[in-house]
């Protein structure tokens, strides 16, 4: 409905564009990217809001927003795509990190290290991050064997202990 009637010059854009992607509709985030004037890396430090919710989305679980959240990770697993390819990018403080891991939790394994190859082959987060977000003991032993392939992909070289 506030689409329709038209952004004005007082409306907070941030807060929009916040509020839309909460539904993880493509239309409506690219509507209010674009009448807004708004860049997709749209975040004081270089990052993008829009990449940033689709990272928290993708894990699944209850409903939320007006839709079962499985069909919200699937509209943001597939705009995520999008967008990287566009050139998103990640700009991940502490806060994100976490916010991102907590989806870590739900999400398949094998999207996962899905996950980790898009955002590092396509250039949307350093490499550090990537290592960051997957690097944690819980998320490690959460992930078994796949985190190796993260590893692999990020370039990381971890050591083995011996027992």
């Amino acid at each position: 409905m506030l689409l329709r009637m038209g952004i004005g010059k007082k409306d907070d854009t941030r807060d929009l564009l916040e509020t839309v992607c909460i539904v993880m509709d493509r239309a409506k985030i690219m509507l209010v990217l674009r009448r807004c004037g708004l860049p997709l890396n749209d975040r004081p430090d270089g990052g993008s809001t829009v990449l940033a919710h689709c990272l928290t989305a993708i894990g699944g679980g209850e409903y939320y927003g007006g839709c079962l959240e499985h069909e919200r990770a699937e509209k943001a697993w597939d705009l995520l795509r999008e967008i990287v390819g566009k050139g998103a990018r990640w700009v991940a403080d502490k806060s994100d990190l976490r916010n991102t891991r907590s989806w870590l939790r739900h999400a398949d394994r094998q999207q996962c290290v899905e996950i980790a190859r898009v955002l590092v082959e396509s250039g949307a987060a350093p490499r550090e991050t990537v290592a960051a977000l997957f690097g944690t003991p819980m998320i490690r032993r959460r992930l078994g064997c796949e985190a190796e392939r993260i590893d692999t992909i990020v370039g990381v070289v971890r050591r083995r202990i011996s027992r």
